[in-house]
């Protein structure tokens, strides 16, 4: 909107940020800086000689003026702190470019770390950048060294969730989807047992508690079979199939005082139900169907208890890796660290750890390389992007239950920045919360900042989907306070991040390209209608501001 405005003739002052006045194609007549600091949402910086001479350069209007004016006060910039920068190698290495010269190198039988190091040589850089295999002496690290290494290690380490198999072996648990299965198929696994669930009496004795007590199902099964029986009262008679009901029995059917027995006949089949259904509202998380079956009676010291078998009761379970379903199975956290050392192809045997902090150690703490140099899965899909936004699109497809369609959605958060404060949880926090997991809460400079890529920002993903979707009763509250150019920026970066992902090349692994999919399928669904969608709504020029020709001069001592 500035820019043919202002090339129209129709601004006299334009007030801008530093975005407008070094990045937009247009001349003015006097440019004034006020200030050599600048904000940019989470720190101050200040504006660099070569930035200063960016922004004088729009002084004069090529054809119109024959000089360009730079106004200065006492405490702005002058035109002599303004000068052009001296081209050098950025500080942040390009990480993806160098897995992917070592990729290369692998699959023509060569050594990866030779190869980067041959690549590091022939960076544009008065020194070669030093990857961490080369012979540093004990206590004289290269100069910034020791910062490095404390930025590299800052922060917590990368957990894993595992659990206790059927095997006795604590084993990484998978990403799996609740399912359930019949009680007497699933085991219980448990430092001191492991079995099937049905075979240890332990397993149900929290489920008789105020319904009955564990006892040996009358089966032939090798082992036993436990379920529950449940007291009904004391027999009329000895020969009698009538018992007089308990106290616990009158409350949990609410029989009338008046009665005084009840035939078993009659309790099977009219009161079966209610008290099968009491035995399975002590079991979490079980299907309300089938119930527990009732399979007879017995008497114990002058009771009569009634028996049911719980195996048909579907209850949720984790399927461990020899094929096992485990009933709520034992679980564990902890902190894992990958292995660092490297090995030369041509000499395995010949293993040495690379310099801490330094960034073969780094690609090997991520996970990104394994000893040998090769990338790995995570490392090959980290090589596809160009910061940090390639580790946490790794981690989040590694975690399989994570829905690709879900991810797309998520991706916003990558480049939005820290711009949005929103009053609401938000969903796409599992992203972060996966990004962290896989990697710990660790700063490796231009990737990673305390486990997140630099530019995440928590949120966007929730404020764009409703702007998008306006019908939702949230959408006023969630945009107040937040600037409508850091919305279009957050939108278009989006865009952009899903149409990297859609040409990014191919790979064999399903869960890539079930997201170059699932990315594909999203720019679909933004045509042209919706375009339109952060750009103000003018109005129109009026005939005065498209004939007249507008003519600007400078007040100076009042003439």
């Amino acid at each position: 909107m500035i820019e043919p405005l202002a090339k129209a003739g129709q601004l006299r002052v334009i007030v801008a940020t530093m975005g407008l006045a070094a990045g937009i194609n247009f001349s003015v007549r006097s440019v004034h800086v006020a200030a050599t600091t600048f904000h940019d949402g989470t720190s101050e910086h200040r504006l660099s000689p070569d930035e200063l001479l960016q922004m004088y350069g729009r002084a004069g209007r090529r054809g119109l003026d024959e000089r360009g004016w730079v106004i200065t006060t006492r405490q702005s910039p002058t035109l002599n702190d303004a000068r052009a920068g001296r081209l050098h190698r950025s500080s942040v290495l390009a990480w993806p470019m160098f897995l992917r010269v070592m990729k290369h190198a692998a699959l023509r039988a060569e050594d990866p770390f030779s190869a980067a190091e041959a690549f590091a040589n022939r960076l544009f850089a008065k020194a070669p950048p030093l990857l961490g295999l080369e012979i540093q002496e004990p206590d004289n690290p290269p100069p910034g060294q020791a910062l490095d290494e404390a930025k590299a290690l800052f922060g917590l380490e990368a957990t894993q969730r595992q659990i206790w198999n059927t095997e006795g072996i604590w084993e990484p648990r998978a990403k799996q989807d609740m399912q359930h299965k019949p009680l007497g198929e699933v085991w219980i696994a448990t430092m001191d047992k492991i079995a099937p669930a049905l075979t240890i009496p332990s397993v149900l004795a929290p489920l008789a508690q105020g319904v009955g007590r564990v006892c040996r199902l009358p089966m032939d099964a090798d082992p036993a079979r436990y379920g529950i029986q449940m007291p009904l009262g004391t027999r009329t008679s000895a020969e009698a199939a009538e018992v007089n009901p308990t106290k616990s029995l009158r409350k949990r059917l609410r029989l009338p005082r008046k009665t005084q027995s009840l035939p078993l006949e009659e309790i099977e089949v009219l009161y079966g139900e209610p008290l099968a259904r009491a035995v399975l509202e002590k079991l979490d998380g079980a299907k309300q169907e089938p119930l527990p079956a009732w399979i007879g009676t017995t008497e114990s010291n002058g009771l009569v208890y009634a028996l049911f078998d719980l195996s048909m009761v579907e209850v949720p379970f984790y399927e461990d890796s020899i094929g096992r379903g485990i009933w709520s199975p034992l679980e564990r956290v902890i902190a894992i660290r990958n292995e660092t050392k490297v090995e030369s192809i041509g000499d395995p045997a010949a293993a040495r750890a690379p310099r801490s902090g330094s960034p073969i150690h780094s690609w090997r703490s991520l996970g990104l390389v394994d000893a040998r140099g090769v990338p790995t899965r995570r490392g090959e899909i980290f090589s596809f992007f160009h910061h940090g936004e390639g580790l946490a699109v790794a981690a989040a497809l590694e975690d399989e239950s994570y829905p690709v369609d879900e991810l797309a959605v998520h991706l916003a958060n990558l480049r939005s920045g820290a711009k949005f404060d929103l009053p609401i949880p938000c969903g796409s926090e599992r992203l972060a919360a996966t990004c962290r997991a896989a990697y710990g809460y660790v700063h490796y400079h231009g990737y990673l900042d305390q486990g997140l890529p630099i530019d995440y920002g928590e949120g966007a993903a929730e404020l764009l989907g409703t702007l998008l979707h306006p019908g939702s009763g949230e959408y006023v509250d969630m945009r107040r306070g937040i600037a409508a150019g850091d919305i279009s920026r957050a939108y278009v970066e989006w865009l952009s991040l899903l149409r990297h992902i859609s040409h990014a090349p191919e790979h064999e692994w399903q869960r890539w390209r079930d997201l170059q999919h699932a990315a594909r399928a999203t720019l679909k669904q933004h045509t042209s209608t919706l375009r339109h969608l952060f750009h103000l709504d003018l109005p129109p020029l009026t005939n005065k501001q498209k004939t007249g020709k507008v003519r600007h001069w400078l007040m100076v001592d009042g003439r």
